[in-house]
């Protein structure tokens, strides 16, 4: 029995499996970002803020233990900075980027699909119009209005294929950056916090 596929589909041709496969990898990504975040939660920083209280009392190794016990990011690299005994600045900076770099993994390929997705649409809309008119060249003077009018309606599939594949990853990638950047935000004030407090101890 031969598989049965949607008419838009096949009537959107090899562009438009292109664009169903750009939806899976994206569709993917996005998944596998929101896993990522819900677990790692890279805006917590209850136990950050925790240890930088006993900071403030004087307690560095109560601070470092209630730091650990932390998964988020800005935990960890409190944990990371307060566990070494000079050179406070680099291992903040070198742990804070280390922290951001982890979690913008799949982000450059989600950023390359949202920007592809609208131009592939169009090169298939492209390749439709000139079958299409290619068809009506071919049928003379016996031209059929309908036959121009079903060859641009299958040309532009492709166009709402790719515009309904941009779309939803655009935003899924300005949301996780946006995370990103309020997440390099709280480490930056966090971090500045923690050396100023390490200096006077």
């Amino acid at each position: 029995m031969s598989l049965m596929l949607p008419a838009w589909l096949v009537s959107g041709g090899p562009v438009m499996w292109l664009l169903v496969l750009l939806s899976l990898v994206a569709s993917a990504i996005v998944i596998a970002k929101l896993i990522q975040f819900a677990v790692v939660r890279p805006l917590a920083s209850a136990n950050g803020d925790s240890a930088l209280a006993l900071l403030r009392e004087g307690n560095v190794e109560s601070a470092l233990e209630q730091a650990q016990a932390g998964k988020d990011p800005v935990s960890r690299t409190l944990a990371q900075v307060l566990a070494v005994t000079n050179n406070w600045e680099e291992e903040a900076l070198r742990e804070a980027r280390g922290q951001i770099e982890g979690l913008r993994g799949g982000m450059r390929a989600l950023e390359l699909i949202a920007a592809v997705a609208p131009l592939l649409g169009l090169l298939g809309t492209v390749f439709g119009m000139i079958e299409a008119f290619r068809a009506l060249e071919q049928a003379g003077s016996q031209v059929d209005p309908s036959l121009l009018s079903g060859g641009i309606w299958e040309a532009l599939l492709t166009t709402a294929a790719g515009l309904s594949v941009a779309i939803p990853a655009l935003a899924a990638f300005h949301w996780f950056d946006r995370t990103l950047e309020r997440l390099r935000f709280l480490l930056e004030d966090r971090l500045s916090i923690t050396v100023s407090l390490l200096h006077k101890s």
